[in-house]
């Protein structure tokens, strides 16, 4: 699934929706009603200032879908002026100026608001974003703030970049050791095998867990490249067993704890398939992958 599919949310009309007598509003302009959870007496964002906050989504039942609370870098919004477009149209942005530190609401979404909704999700009449602020900074701090995120992550890009050499040798090694037939593999039931050179001690990705990858890709046939994160100097998130990722992955990566180091080598059937990836991957492609699995949270 795209999760930022289910962030960006469009304008509609809401229809009422009980609420086990909470208080329920109205958001000021874009007419979203909202359930308030928690109201502190805290301070208020500004216009102009930022608002960092927790989130999960729900459905009709209170079933949790998805939760973006252990994620690394909280999501955040800034609080536009009520004259601004942009609130009329986003009902995150109108209710975030609406709330204090610590507040928690819940902001119904019906199915109809939301483009090309999976269809594992398609049994619900709306979605609820519940929401908790956790920090409001004015965009002094707020600049700061990205500049330090952006010096660790060139910092961490760095890293991942000098280890090239190390990683190309052990690809290199690997997979001439499974050309000839000298690794001790084990094999997913839909037929991926695998190799674990050092084993993490995190947690194993679950299904619907968001899970961030590094890796490095090149065709069994002949050993030649066709992707690979440390390169890019970030990895690859995906959500196991229905994010955007080959069939290969979702069966292999759940094997591996946070931290871990692995091989892979994917068939064709759980790879691209007879259509291949053009111009980099060909029909029929057998695939191997070097990854490191960076995190993992639900």
């Amino acid at each position: 699934m795209s999760d930022i599919r289910l962030l960006v949310i469009l304008s509609a009309t809401v229809v009422f929706l009980a609420c086990n007598e909470r208080a329920v509003k109205t958001a000021p302009i874009s007419g979203y009603k909202y359930i308030v959870y928690d109201d502190q007496p805290g301070r208020m964002a500004e216009v102009g200032q930022y608002v960092y906050f927790q989130m999960d989504i729900y459905d009709d039942a209170g079933k949790l879908l998805q939760s973006y609370r252990n994620q690394k870098q909280m999501p955040s919004i800034q609080v536009a002026d009520i004259t601004n477009p942009l609130r009329a149209k986003n009902p995150l942005v109108d209710v975030m100026g609406a709330l204090s530190l610590e507040d928690s609401v819940g902001i119904l979404i019906p199915k109809d608001s939301i483009p090309d909704l999976p269809m594992e999700y398609q049994y619900v009449k709306n979605l609820e974003y519940r929401i908790k602020v956790k920090d409001i900074l004015t965009e002094e701090d707020f600049q700061e703030r990205m500049i330090r995120q952006r010096e660790e992550e060139e910092q961490r890009a760095a890293s991942f970049k000098e280890r090239i050499p190390e990683i190309e040798d052990l690809a290199a090694v690997t997979l001439r050791a499974y050309k000839e037939g000298s690794l001790g593999l084990e094999e997913t039931t839909g037929g991926v095998k695998y190799i674990i050179h050092e084993l993490g001690d995190g947690d194993k990705p679950q299904k619907n867990w968001m899970t961030t990858v590094q890796y490095r890709g090149m065709l069994v046939s002949d050993g030649s490249v066709f992707d690979s994160s440390f390169e890019k100097g970030r990895g690859y998130t995906f959500r196991i067993e229905t994010g955007n990722a080959i069939r290969g992955w979702h069966e292999a990566i759940p094997n591996f704890p946070v931290g871990t180091k692995a091989s892979i080598f994917i068939p064709s059937e759980l790879g691209y398939g007879s259509r291949g990836f053009p111009p980099d991957i060909p029909a029929n492609a057998e695939l191997y992958f070097y990854v490191e699995v960076e995190d993992s949270f639900y």
